[in-house]
């Protein structure tokens, strides 16, 4: 069998050789759809206007300002993540590195904002887009895993390896209680 991603043209030539779409191609693309509902997506747009800002100012009032604000709150002095429009994961590293950075990149909204610029201003998070940030990276991270751990194998992921993790993976997201709507009789 021939593993290729999802598109009908792929699908359509392995067809008569028997052929599955691939696991991971297919996590990307209903993350991709999660990454661009309501919401998420106006708050994933601010903080690439974040990072864009500190990649291309590395001033005292860019990224300086940024490395100083994360020494004075104890964070770890990280560069802020980029993300790739080729790999979902870089959007979720993102997003994490978001999480993990909060308290600096506050700070720096304090200490610095006023001179970093209308552009700098124009994409600051509010706390809705913070509680947000914490709750899809919650949703994301055992996504995040278990595309990490098929895309690490040392050759293509086989059922054995797809399976028992897909398997996981559900196991991992059930919701505890019935979502059905019953009605009292």
């Amino acid at each position: 069998a021939a593993v290729s991603d999802n598109a009908a043209n792929m699908l359509l030539g392995f067809a008569n050789y028997g052929s599955a779409g691939c696991a991971v191609h297919s996590m990307q693309l209903c993350v991709n759809s999660f990454l661009a509902s309501p919401g998420i997506e106006e708050m994933r747009v601010k903080q690439k206007g974040i990072v864009n800002h500190f990649h291309k100012s590395t001033g005292l009032d860019g990224l300086n300002g940024l490395f100083s604000c994360m020494r004075a709150t104890g964070c770890p002095v990280h560069h802020p993540v980029r993300a790739c429009m080729t790999r979902w994961s870089s959007d979720y590293k993102q997003m994490e590195w978001f999480r993990y950075q909060q308290m600096s990149v506050q700070r720096y909204d304090t200490v610095h904002s006023t001179k970093a610029g209308w552009a700098y201003r124009e994409h600051q998070l509010n706390l809705d887009d913070w509680q947000l940030n914490e709750q899809s990276c919650a949703v994301l991270a055992p996504l995040a895993d278990w595309t990490q751990h098929l895309q690490g194998s040392k050759t293509y992921p086989t059922m054995p390896l797809v399976l028992p993790t897909v398997f996981a993976l559900i196991e991992h997201t059930l919701p505890e209680s019935c979502l059905l709507y019953t009605s009292p009789s």
